[in-house]
């Protein structure tokens, strides 16, 4: 059966400089604000579609709105 996933998710190099203004913090309280910038430039929704044959294709989308909107109009086509 065809199936559709929608995650979200932060790459790994975008975690490790997360980590890094986390623990800036401690000694600049002001780096707070490149925590949330790393968050915010970092996060993705990871959009995979699982076909019958096993196959996978996997899509990203930077915004929640157009990843939604990508899957709605897949299930449509594909009569999921």
């Amino acid at each position: 059966m065809a199936a559709i996933l929608m995650n979200y998710k932060i790459p790994g190099y975008y975690i490790f400089f997360i980590c890094l203004a986390v623990i800036s913090c401690f000694y600049n309280p002001g780096m707070i604000i490149c925590v949330l910038l790393f968050i915010w430039a970092g996060s993705n929704y990871k959009i995979t579609i699982c076909l019958r044959s096993g196959n996978k294709a996997v899509v990203y989308s930077s915004r929640k709105k157009i990843a939604t909107t990508f899957v709605e109009d897949i299930k449509e086509r594909a009569k999921i």
